[in-house]
This record gives structure tokens, C-alpha cells and sequence, in this order.
């Protein structure tokens, strides 16, 4: 939705980053090279301008969402409260900041390196993308509420081999042992 819809969502209010299509747009210019019908859409402007704000958006949004899922992560059996000892791993703390960090400076202060937009993003953008991270939080805890007998279970169950007595390494040892 963020690449295809992109340019009717992200409020834009610089002027020459706006998409001149849609009457009275105050969106972005869409970042696609080419449009629907194949004729040049952003490959018009790309030598002038670089790298769009559109794209440099999906970048922005798909690292939020990576960096919000590293909280979701820490809790893997249904938890409720990802939050719960987050301070007890310091480790963790210091590397989800760094990346977080990183991921401000590689957008405002990298972009011939990264090929993201000359300039970095406006402020409006970092919201939507922080917000749209934060919402990766929310939906993991919806996901949680939905008991697990409601969920399919996909796959063919396997038996454990470890329990299968034939063909137990550890049976295959007490059967050589017995023979001796």
C-alpha cells in the first residue's frame, strides 16, 4: 500500500516534491520510475532531484516496523506484556537505540551513499513512519488475543523421533549394549 498508494498518503509541504496529477495535491510525488501504462513517472525528475521522498518513505516505514517487531520479539509465548524487563537486557537497550539512530542519520545525512533523498525526509514523514512502527505493536497484541484453537494448524503432524523407540539413537545403544 505504501509504494503503490504512496502518493495520495504522505503529506508533502514542499512544493516540488508534490505530485502535480491529483488537482490541488498537497501529497508526494510518486517514486515509481514508470507508471501503470509504462510511460516515465519519477524517472522524469530523478536526474533532477534524486532519489524521491516516496521511496526514501518505504525505506523509512520498513526499518521502523523492524525496529518496533525487535520489542515485539522479546516475547514469544503469547505474552501479553512485551514491555515487561525490557531495561533488564542492557544490551538490547543499546542496540535498539543504536539502530535507531542510525537509521536517523543514514536518511538525513546519507543519501548519495544509501540513495535516499537528497535532504533527508520533513518532519511530517518521520511521524507517519514512528507511528506506523508503533502500530506494529498494537497488531502483535491483537494477534495475541486470538486464541490458539481458533488458528489452523497447517502441516501433517510429525512424530517426535526421539520418542520412537526403533529408531532411537539412545534405543539403538541399549540394543547393542543388550547384545554384547
Amino acid at each position: 500500500m505504501i509504494v503503490f498508494a504512496g502518493e495520495y498518503i504522505f503529506p508533502e509541504p514542499d512544493p516540488k516534491w508534490r505530485f502535480e496529477r491529483a488537482a490541488s495535491s498537497n501529497c508526494v510525488y510518486p517514486g515509481r520510475l514508470y507508471d501503470w501504462d509504462n510511460t516515465p513517472l519519477y524517472l522524469l525528475k530523478y536526474g533532477t532531484y534524486g532519489p524521491s521522498h516516496h521511496m526514501t518513505n518505504v525505506f523509512n516505514i520498513f526499518v521502523f516496523l523492524q525496529i518496533f517487531n525487535m520489542i515485539n520479539c522479546r516475547k514469544i509465548n503469547d505474552e501479553k506484556n512485551i514491555f515487561d524487563g525490557i531495561f533488564d537486557n542492557k544490551m538490547f537497550s543499546i542496540v535498539w537505540v543504536i539502530i535507531v539512530i542510525v537509521q536517523v542519520l543514514l536518511i538525513e545525512f546519507c543519501s548519495i551513499a544509501f540513495d535516499v533523498s537528497y535532504g533527508g525526509l520533513p518532519w511530517q514523514h518521520w511521524v507517519i513512519a514512528f507511528v506506523l512502527g508503533l502500530f506494529s505493536l498494537v497488531w502483535e497484541f491483537i494477534l495475541k488475543l486470538i486464541p490458539d484453537k481458533i488458528c489452523p494448524e497447517f502441516g501433517s503432524k510429525q512424530k517426535d523421533p526421539m520418542q520412537d523407540e526403533d529408531h532411537n539413537v539412545l534405543s539403538i545403544r541399549k540394543k547393542r549394549s543388550q547384545s554384547f
